[in-house]
């Protein structure tokens, strides 16, 4: 969010070297900026927060029920900004963040002209989805060493999977208290899902599914419309740009979503996604 208004120089410390960003990443490990630890659960490395020497910080927090940590930042005179951009119930409200780190460096109209952007190009694909046949999606990632599947119900991803004009399937009501997915089992994805148009498998750090008696029975896998996140990987930093910047570009996210439901829609380069495949079809033709 700070790069994209511009003051990234302004950073002084970070959680650590894990970053998209190789200038932030060459800062931290080279102790220009300093490291104060990641993680939700925990309070910030102090004496290195206070040796930096910050106006403020801004914890990325999970929810309230992680802050009470924060309550000794302020008391060393470090003023604490709390955000909660993950627990947004839409999509566009990670985006809606943006605004508040314009107000926190003066940069509003930097701010209001990004977030306009990004709700543009969002409105086009929408516009494009809704000329083509509604499809299905099934958005299930196989969980390794069991027979469970994280399914996404609701919230943020349910909502690009609606505005790229199609049903997800084995979705629900939305619910800012819930995750975004349930864990659910491979006996009930046979019950309900295999009729999915299209399949989303998995992310960059999820299992491989090659069970081929299942496979064989979800028509996204017999038709070829199953695909997966590989998300920009940088591997030498072991970080992937759909969970940084992409975060805040829902955009990408849907025009990728656009063209894997939508055949007619496919041109340009990919993004975040790619079709999955396998080693052996098991004489499935037009597996890619």
């Amino acid at each position: 969010m700070l790069r994209i208004l511009g003051v990234e120089d302004r950073i002084v410390a970070v959680g650590g070297h894990t970053s998209y960003d190789d200038d932030l990443r060459r800062k931290a490990r080279s102790g220009e900026i300093r490291q104060i630890g990641y993680g939700w659960h925990m309070p910030p490395t102090l004496d290195a927060l206070v040796a930096a020497r910050p106006d403020v910080l801004i914890a990325r927090m999970a929810d309230l029920t992680h802050t009470q940590h924060l309550e000794r930042v302020e008391s060393l005179g470090i003023p604490v900004v709390p955000t909660f951009i993950d627990a947004e119930p839409h999509y566009m409200g990670r985006v809606a963040w943006v605004r508040l780190m314009g107000l926190l460096t003066e940069k509003e109209a930097e701010a209001d002209a990004f977030v306009e952007m990004v709700a543009q190009e969002v409105d086009r694909l929408k516009s494009l989805a809704e000329e083509q046949p509604r499809r299905s999606l099934l958005w299930a990632w196989y969980r390794s060493g069991g027979n469970r599947w994280a399914v996404t119900q609701r919230n943020a991803d349910a909502a690009l999977i609606r505005d790229a004009n199609a049903e997800l399937v084995l979705g629900g009501e939305d619910d800012p208290e819930l995750d975004s997915f349930s864990d659910l089992s491979t006996e009930r994805l046979l019950r309900d899902a295999t009729d999915a148009d299209c399949w989303m498998i998995r992310d960059p750090i999820s299992a491989k599914f090659d069970d081929w008696d299942v496979l064989a029975r979800f028509k996204a896998y017999r038709e070829g419309c199953v695909f997966w996140q590989l998300g920009k990987p940088h591997p030498t930093a072991d970080s992937w740009e759909m969970w940084e910047m992409g975060i805040i570009r829902p955009d990408w996210h849907l025009a990728d979503i656009v063209k894997m439901l939508h055949p007619a829609l496919r041109d340009g380069e990919w993004r975040f996604l790619a079709p999955e495949t396998w080693e052996e079809d098991h004489g499935r033709a037009g597996q890619h």
